[in-house]
């Protein structure tokens, strides 16, 4: 019921910027984002291999300004440094979430980057679990950070406890 309303808040997001991507879920959403943000190419699973790599790169070069997709299709191992604003609407998923932000969080990138999150008030709970698991995620890696500088800590000595034993047949 709410997808017109959310696809036409993406599309005038997406219309301040040179660039952008618009994460979606489902294809109702896709396709209608495409027809909404003027110059937007969808990928989407019905596109051949052959198809998602040549719009993908399209957009890593620039070609394409607009790129409409699921972040199961484009949220992994891609570089958009070009690229500093994106959409999306929330999941359960950190990982997805995390990965579609990723894509433009990259070494290079020149700007800060924009992430907006489309929801309605019906998904504030969706919006509210991403967000908790956000916050774990982010304390694990404070303690993950801690435990690695416990591990790396080099102690370097000269005095040595065992004495050397030659083979016999030395």
């Amino acid at each position: 019921m709410t997808i017109a309303g959310r696809c036409e808040k993406v599309a005038e997001l997406a219309s301040h910027h040179e660039h952008s991507v618009a994460w979606c879920h489902l294809n109702d959403e896709g396709d209608l984002l495409e027809r909404l943000i003027p110059g937007a190419v969808q990928v989407s699973g019905k596109d051949s291999d052959e198809e998602k790599e040549e719009k993908l790169l399209a957009f890593s070069s620039g070609q394409i300004k607009k790129l409409v997709t699921k972040p199961k299709i484009g949220a992994w191992g891609l570089n958009w440094q070009h690229c500093s604003h994106t959409t999306m609407f929330p999941s359960h998923s950190f990982e997805q979430y995390y990965q579609a932000v990723r894509r433009f969080l990259r070494f290079g990138q020149q700007s800060t980057v924009t992430v907006d999150l489309v929801t309605t008030p019906g998904e504030e709970a969706v919006l509210g679990n991403l967000q908790v698991k956000a916050s774990k995620a982010d304390e694990m890696f404070d303690r993950l950070m801690l435990h690695m500088k416990d591990a790396l800590h080099i102690e370097r000595t000269d005095q040595y406890s065992l004495t050397e034993e030659l083979p016999t047949w030395l």
